[in-house]
């Protein structure tokens, strides 16, 4: 469309709008009524959204608490396996030395270092 054919498009009324969109300044604020029976079930919605919202909550802080207990568990059994594999290899070591009277102070501090 070109600048000079402008007088072609009709014009655009503002009767059609309602006055509240286009006086804002004559807006009462008003607010419909509100229907109780609703309000009353969205409280009790969300009373019983929170609530399964902090049972999850507390569910998997017990879950994270077990795992961390389990975890912990299982890194101690490993690092006591470790420990009794070095002491039986001290005990090996001691009976194929043939020394046996000379070489058990030393086995000895050897499991004592193991077992602290």
């Amino acid at each position: 469309m070109e600048v000079n054919n402008l007088n072609s498009v009709s014009n655009v009324s503002v009767n059609n709008v309602p006055k509240q969109y286009v006086d804002k300044s004559k807006f009462d604020g008003s607010v419909g009524i509100i229907d109780e029976n609703n309000d009353a079930l969205k409280v009790s919605i969300n009373e019983i959204y929170n609530k399964k919202r902090d049972e999850l909550s507390h569910s998997l802080r017990n879950l994270n608490e077990g795992i961390a207990a389990t975890q912990i568990s299982v890194n101690a059994l490993g690092k006591q396996q470790e420990n009794l594999n070095h002491i039986g290899s001290a005990l090996i070591k001691l009976e194929n030395s043939g020394d046996y009277e000379n070489k058990r102070f030393e086995t000895a501090q050897e499991i004592s270092d193991q077992l602290n």
